[in-house]
């Protein structure tokens, strides 16, 4: 409230903040019950659907190249030995995604000229 930005926006970005946590706690609890409902491992279950890639999308690297290019720049290399790879994902992704959406709300804050 002490943002002074009316009520209706308030609600819309406390609601936006929380679905953007909710989102990524969500993809912690699907890594940890993927091995359970599977009963394979992370490793395992990405070994089996990469391997079909090049069954059901041969021209992938040309139907989506820019994420062919961000894949060959390393960006999908785990940075954990012992976290799986989608949970660190989520957490690098919170890391780097939270103060974006915090910044984006205090420039709403600074200038609401901007707001539509």
């Amino acid at each position: 409230r002490a943002t002074e930005l009316p009520a209706v926006e308030i609600r819309r970005l406390t609601d936006s903040l929380t679905s953007f946590v909710r989102g990524h706690a969500q993809a912690f609890a699907e890594t940890r019950e993927a091995a359970k409902a599977t009963g394979m491992s992370e490793e395992e279950w990405w070994t089996i659907r990469s391997a079909l890639v090049d069954e059901y999308a041969p021209d992938f690297g040309e139907r989506f190249p820019n994420v062919t290019a961000i894949e060959r720049a390393g960006a999908y290399v785990p940075t954990s030995e012992t976290t799986p790879y989608l949970e660190q994902q989520a957490l690098e992704a919170f890391q780097a995604g939270l103060p974006v959406f915090l910044d984006g709300i205090e420039r709403a804050v600074a200038q609401p000229a901007d707001r539509p």
